[in-house]
């Protein structure tokens, strides 16, 4: 019986697929606990993945090696698994997916830094203080290397002073409606 082809295509195209196929050694093969520890998903979803990879033929399961426990079972690539890996390879998506997560790692941080800023003193100063007058409140955000500049929707200073915080929506929309983001 031929694998069916078009279902294995689809596989590699859902979350994870790719992930847990790579995961594998060529070799030796991968426990189950082995393969979630290198892929970025949920128990789950690995083991849903590797049951799907089974049946369609790509990965191959067994009892496991003389080193492992009695009861573990390994994951080895089989012949079709081997030809999809050297393609995954051949087409640099192996590293893609890495630079993927990487740049997921770098949002995560990126992100984690920001709520960190917002919930500083120094955010607090600028954003909370009423006395912070339009002109201060640009010097401290150009200081901070944060001013967004001088081509901002109507009513921004009412967005960043809480003297308007009904509004903010309504200017958060103005503001993605009128910034260029082809400057960016």
């Amino acid at each position: 019986m031929s694998p069916d082809l078009v279902a294995a295509a689809n596989f590699l195209a859902e979350e994870g697929g790719t992930e847990v196929l790579l995961a594998i050694e060529p070799g030796d093969g991968n426990t189950k606990g082995e393969i979630t520890g290198k892929v970025p998903m949920s128990d789950k979803t690995v083991q849903k993945r590797l049951e799907t990879a089974v049946d369609l033929d790509l990965l191959e399961l067994s009892r496991g090696e003389p080193d492992d426990h009695a009861n573990v079972k390994r994951y080895y690539l089989n012949q079709l698994g081997r030809v999809v890996l050297v393609a995954i390879v051949s087409l640099d998506l192996d590293e893609t997916l890495q630079d993927y997560y990487d740049l997921q790692e770098q949002i995560d941080d990126d992100k984690n830094d920001l709520r960190a800023w917002l919930t500083s003193e120094e955010a607090g100063l600028i954003f909370n203080d009423p006395s912070t007058e339009s002109e201060e409140m640009e010097e401290q955000l150009q200081q901070a290397n944060a001013y967004p500049g001088d081509d901002l929707p109507a009513n921004f200073d009412e967005f960043v002073s809480k003297d308007a915080p009904d509004a903010r929506m309504e200017i958060m929309n103005q503001i993605e409606d009128e910034l260029d983001y082809k400057s960016f």
